[in-house]
């Protein structure tokens, strides 16, 4: 029996199989489709799922009801041999298994991109499964909870505030429903105000729905605009944090819910392909068949498919993927039995796009409809697309129930103590603040963060700042936190809500609102924070801030509590690290005031004039360390920008990458090999009691220093025993003028010196 194979369960996957089906003697030939998912999701209407407008079963056909004389399967197909005609897949029993087929056709479509814009994947909702949008609507209706009781009225407004970025098809449904869900849901919260309520669609372009004609454009814009929607026209986001989004002008959208509907990449399944693409997109002949293999056939979203009626690039629809998937089942069959296949052609019948508000706009065989009438039409094409007549009438009945009777605000509430995720913070953007519960642990996964503790300060009056380290300035960009950004020394800082606050040229701590800020550890990637309060059950002693853009991994208190519980080694890391981040200078007030006279430029040792690279031979670093007697090399990059350490403990590495090497290539072992890439490092413009704060943390006794945290131009480096001994003899320094005896603090008496 001949073996037809189809990866995916979408529009033209299903299309393909119940043709193929229809085509070819079921005793001759076996279909079996692949799909992880056991239903086809109606993608269109997932905007209205996450609106509350639909149930989840209203958006999802069966494949099995769908699909009569197919064997459906919802293993992951794990690699393909076209060459062979085999794949691999993964069994029932989590075991890997082999198949071999007669055709393949590859119908997988596309997965979401978020990670193309920093912090997109850390904190935006996608929406390509039914789970994404279920996910989105219990957030959303958690939001309004949370409004309801919240007594800040500058946080009340940021739960309120929702942001979609991209504004196509998807984002512009999904802005429209989330409007429509919390402005139609107003009449049940007795303190939540329409005015307080914000929903920005940020759109690069300078019209939304580009695939549209300008007058149903415009229409779709001026209903939007009416209804309450913010468009962001002609703007693009440039990072997301759990603040918002922040565009490529820097200016700030402010909120707490962010949808991405743009950013698409294939599976890794076909990235591993070494076939001819287009944008990762699948190339194929006219007749959608791959190159060089007669057997293999790709449609759908996944498919660079030129279409014969335009001799243009087919769009990743579900339109083109339905033609696609009957149109390569009549190619098979006449494969099968020795015709000649044909190209794809096809001519669009229309577009159809909800825009809330029981409105749409339509353009169906030159003709352009807009409104409820629109809206109509857009539901009646996809209901008649369901499985059966039963599940036709019994969705057809739940939707005019919803035309009648209120949205459903009920949600299912997650236990987010038991999570483990990831989060992305840009330069500046406070992580935990002091006095927060202690609900979660964070691990650095790149990036620099600085621990930071506030104390009750009677030194300055309120809102000033004393400052010798530039990026120790503050400013209220956000309502929910404090964001810092780099300000020359004596610089007058407008502050909304605070005032004018001043910049002094010494001292490396700030006092703000009559609080000192002591900067009391720097921590780098493998680092982790937040330990304390979760391990003790108490609000946070200290605040942590992002000292550039900072990707970390998140622990929930009830994840935390187990590993911590169970390992007795990682319980006692995290002691040790909570005892080392006390703030030091409370008890060390003499040293601090000493350090404090003391540039960094002044303990500053210059990089030796032999530049390590990574493509350097581990040879060349040990020259260095032993020529200049250095606990590690700084190893830089083509723009002289610092990219990692090699120490001596690190060399031993060396000997274990060895071991794994062809014999006769040992020699060839290079620095990018067995270095630290990215290490913990200071500015030029940070203070000597950070640098000393940041080997306290690590353990250093050396420490590289960079010109900024962007360009990370290496300057040199500094060891703590030169740090010690300007300590020491600034300590114990003669008054030449007045031949007064040394200047003994109660430090130096303790150390009898």
């Amino acid at each position: 029996m001949a073996r037809i194979v189809i990866l995916g369960g979408g529009f033209g996957g299903v299309k393909c199989a119940r043709t193929l089906r229809k085509l070819l003697n079921a005793e001759k030939h076996e279909i079996l489709l692949f799909s992880k998912e056991n239903h086809l999701v109606f993608h269109p209407l997932l905007a209205e799922v996450a609106g509350a407008g639909l149930q989840p079963k209203d958006v999802a056909a069966p494949l099995r009801q769908l699909l009569t004389g197919v064997w459906c399967r919802t293993e992951e197909v794990l690699s393909l041999d076209l060459a062979g005609s085999r794949l691999e897949y993964e069994a029932h029993d989590g075991t890997r298994k082999a198949m071999h087929y007669d055709q393949l056709v590859i119908a997988c479509g596309n997965d979401a991109n978020l990670a193309m814009i920093p912090g997109m994947e850390d904190h935006a909702f996608p929406l390509k499964k039914i789970g994404d949008a279920l996910a989105l609507q219990s957030h959303i209706m958690e939001q309004m909870e949370k409004a309801e009781v919240c007594d800040d009225p500058i946080r009340r407004k940021w739960y309120l505030s929702f942001i979609i970025v991209g504004g196509g098809f998807s984002g512009v449904e999904v802005a429209g429903e989330i409007n429509d869900l919390v402005r139609r849901s107003l009449k049940y919260f007795n303190h939540i105000k329409p005015e307080e309520i914000s929903v920005s669609l940020i759109h690069s372009r300078d019209q939304i729905l580009p695939e549209v004609s300008p007058q149903l454009r415009d229409f779709a814009q001026r209903k939007m605009e009416k209804a309450g929607v913010n468009l962001l026209l002609n703007c693009a986001a440039a990072r997301a944090t759990p603040f918002g989004v922040t565009l490529t002008d820097g200016t700030l959208i402010a909120g707490n819910t962010i949808v991405c509907t743009i950013g698409t990449t294939s599976f890794r399944l076909l990235k591993r392909l070494e076939i001819a693409k287009v944008r990762e997109r699948l190339q194929t002949n006219p007749d959608m068949s791959l190159p060089d293999y007669g057997n293999a056939w790709a449609i759908g979203d996944c498919a660079a498919i030129i279409n014969a009626e335009d001799n243009k690039l087919s769009p990743p629809v579900a339109q083109f993927a339905e033609r696609q998937g009957k149109q390569v089942a009549h190619n098979i069959a006449a494969k099968i039995f020795g015709n000649e296949t044909k190209p794809f052609r096809y001519k669009m019948m229309g577009q159809l796009c909800a825009i809330g508000g029981h409105n749409a706009v339509a353009e169906i065989m030159g003709m352009r409809i807009s409104g409820f009438a629109a809206w109509f039409l857009w539901r009646g094409v996809y209901l008649a697309k369901l499985p059966s007549l039963s599940q036709q009438m019994k969705v057809g009945i739940e939707w005019m129930c919803d035309l009648v009777f209120p949205r459903q605000l009920a949600y299912l509430k997650a236990d987010r103590s038991r999570r483990v995720g990831k989060a992305f913070y840009a330069a500046g953007d406070f992580v935990i603040k002091q006095g927060d519960p202690g609900t979660e642990f964070f691990i650095i996964e790149s990036g620099e963060a600085e621990v930071l503790k506030f104390t009750e300060s009677q030194e300055e009056p309120q809102h000033s700042v004393r400052c010798s380290n530039p990026q120790l300035a503050p400013t209220m960009e956000h309502p929910s936190s404090h964001a810092w950004r780099q300000k020359n020394s004596g610089e007058q800082l407008q502050v909304p809500d605070t005032g004018t606050q001043k910049i002094a040229d010494s001292g490396f701590y700030a006092i703000i609102d009559g609080k000192k800020v002591d900067c009391i550890a720097i921590l780098g990637a493998g680092d982790f924070f937040g330990e304390a309060a979760v391990l003790e059950n108490r609000p946070r002693n200290a605040s942590v801030r992002a000292r550039t853009n900072l990707e970390v991994t998140v622990l929930g208190y009830s994840v935390f509590s187990q590993i911590s519980g169970t390992l007795n080694p990682f319980r006692d890391a995290l002691l040790k690290a909570a005892r080392r981040r006390t703030n030091i200078w409370q008890q060390l007030h003499d040293v601090r005031d000493v350090l404090d006279t003391i540039p960094l430029k002044h303990v500053l040792e210059p990089v030796p004039h032999v530049n390590i690279k990574p493509e350097s031979h581990v040879a060349d670093a040990i020259a260095v360390i032993n020529k200049n007697r250095l606990d590690f090399c700084c190893v830089v990059d083509d723009q002289d920008a610092l990219a990692g350490i090699v120490s001596r403990s690190d060399l031993l590495r060396a000997i274990e990458v060895a071991a794994t090497l062809p014999e006769g290539t040992e020699m060839n072992i290079k620095v990018k090999q067995i270095m630290v890439k990215n290490p913990v490092s200071i500015t030029i413009n940070d203070s000597t009691a950070v640098a000393v704060m940041t080997m306290r943390e690590h353990g250093f006794k050396t420490l590289p220093v960079v010109h900024d945290q962007q360009s990370r131009a290496l300057r040199g480096y500094i060891r703590i025993e030169n740090i010690m001994d300007n300590v020491l003899r600034r300590m114990l320094v003669y008054d030449t003028h007045s031949g007064k005896a040394p200047r003994v603090t109660k430090e130096i008496q303790k150390m009898k010196l």
